[in-house]
């Protein structure tokens, strides 16, 4: 069995659209695996384990938009920052979100990260 990558960054193209109608060009990216496990690390920080041994998030505060911010890139290639992104409408950082943990395959992730805080 062979296996074969492209070591390639997926992207996708964003436009948001403020509410003059004028449209900024960004482009959403997975992160480097050393990015990622650094996301990763400081979501466990937001991870607890109740009584029932069921983890919860304890702290949703700029959740989504720490991700968004390590995905989300302006047209000159720099990360737009947590404080731009949360000021947003809930409904595009969601979306965004969303996107970002598909392109980053971070559902997986977070199984490892429930069970690991389970485990101390």
């Amino acid at each position: 069995m062979s296996l074969q990558f492209k070591l390639v960054v997926s992207t996708a193209p964003v436009v948001l659209t403020d509410s003059n109608g004028g449209a900024s060009d960004y482009e959403l990216r997975e992160m480097t695996a050393a990015g990622r496990d650094k996301y990763l690390d400081g979501m466990k920080e937001r991870v607890q384990v109740g009584a029932d041994g069921k983890p919860s998030i304890k702290k949703f505060d700029g959740m989504q938009a720490d991700l968004v911010s390590r995905c989300l890139f302006n047209k000159d290639g720099t990360a737009v920052p947590v404080k731009t992104i949360q000021e947003w409408p809930s409904s595009v950082v969601s979306a965004l979100f969303a996107e970002s943990q598909k392109l980053n395959q971070l559902s997986t992730a977070a199984k490892e990260i429930a069970d690991e805080s389970k485990n101390g």
